[in-house]
């Protein structure tokens, strides 16, 4: 395993933009499990020397959402789009590089286990860089495909905000339980902040859990999501324990808490 990097060995981008086939140059997949399979010492190496090239940074710096997807609905409202579009782009930057987040295991299967250690990490060093700025700088968990629910959820919010799209990260609780992105202008009317029930017309893109879906449903997806992934086996760090994901503090914490815009937005 090499020794531990911190992002301030990163060098300056310059004006190249790289080509999409730079994870394939590099030895990397695209196919989201496959990564956790080869995640050895030689390849963290190359992942690293990979995230380093200027040309990978600019490219990931020139990352918008002006790309429409396969399966975009005609007539669709531009949050539901530029939500889609925002959650897509994360999610399979972050496959593609392959670290991920280092909060969420599956205990039962080596090669996660491996890709978790090594992603905590790389987490923890990715962290402290990106909020080490004011505005936080929010392209570095998309340079280095890793981070957890605040990263990724900033990493969204950054690329819609680029694309003119109101959003923000928003909190759970005031306790950091866990992030998410809200997208569009809440409603002056909305009073429920709890079960976003009133927050009509907004989107949530939850990259870490896997959804996307209008603000409205957000608390039942995320239920329904939870118990999935403890039926596939799946853990979550919740303060500093390994619980099921389906763990009752960890769902009021999230279901049953405040919600509300974070300090740190991009």
């Amino acid at each position: 395993m090499p020794a531990k990097r911190t992002l301030a060995t990163i060098p300056e981008q310059d004006e190249t933009r790289a080509s999409p086939s730079l994870m394939q140059d590099a030895g990397a997949s695209s196919s989201p499990g496959q990564v956790e399979a080869e995640l050895t010492a030689s390849r963290v190496q190359a992942l690293l020397n990979l995230v380093n090239l200027p040309e990978w940074q600019a490219f990931c710096h020139d990352l918008d959402l002006s790309a429409a997807l396969d399966d975009e609905v005609d007539g669709a409202e531009p949050d539901e789009i530029y939500a889609r579009r925002a959650f897509v782009r994360v999610r399979n930057q972050f496959s593609k590089v392959g670290f991920k987040s280092g909060n969420k295991v599956r205990p039962d299967d080596p090669a996660s286990m491996q890709r978790a250690d090594v992603a905590n990490d790389m987490v923890t060093a990715l962290q402290d860089c990106v909020y080490g700025t004011m505005p936080p700088d929010f392209v570095l968990p998309m340079i280095w495909g890793c981070g957890n629910c605040g990263e990724m959820s900033g990493a969204a919010a950054r690329l819609l905000r680029r694309a003119g799209v109101q959003a923000s990260i928003y909190g759970v609780d005031y306790k950091g339980s866990h992030a998410f992105t809200m997208v569009g202008d809440v409603p002056d009317r909305a009073m429920d902040h709890v079960g976003l029930t009133d927050y009509d017309g907004c989107w949530v893109v939850d990259a870490w859990a896997g959804i996307v879906c209008p603000a409205t449903r957000y608390c039942d997806t995320f239920l329904r999501k939870m118990n999935t992934w403890t039926g596939r086996g799946k853990m979550i760090m919740h303060g500093e324990h390994w619980v099921r994901a389906n763990d009752p503090d960890w769902l009021d914490a999230v279901i049953k808490g405040l919600k509300h815009p974070t300090v740190a937005q991009p």
